[in-house]
């Protein structure tokens, strides 16, 4: 959420707009906790968000990629899950 721009934070917190932030979290909010060393050790190899899109995981030169998308923060602790920052939008 940290790299939304503040006209797209705008689109999506409106009251009239509550429906983009809810398809915009189910497309973000995957249903399984998964943390870098679950993909580096080749156990998980894909990640289902809420709304049952599949992202492919990797691991490479020591980055964690979701749909080739790099993670410049992974497994930040929150709550009973995980965070992960990425450069850009997965899809």
């Amino acid at each position: 959420m940290s790299r939304l721009t503040l006209q797209a934070w705008r689109e999506i917190s409106e009251p009239t707009t509550r429906p983009k932030f809810e398809n915009w979290f189910r497309r973000h909010h995957a249903l399984k906790r998964v943390k870098k060393s679950d993909v580096a050790t080749g156990s998980v190899t894909e990640l289902q968000v809420e709304d049952s899109t599949k992202y492919a995981l990797a691991v490479e030169d020591d980055a964690l990629t979701v749909n080739k998308v790099k993670v410049i923060e992974p497994d930040l602790s929150w709550r009973n899950g995980v965070i992960h920052v990425l450069e850009g939008d997965v899809g």
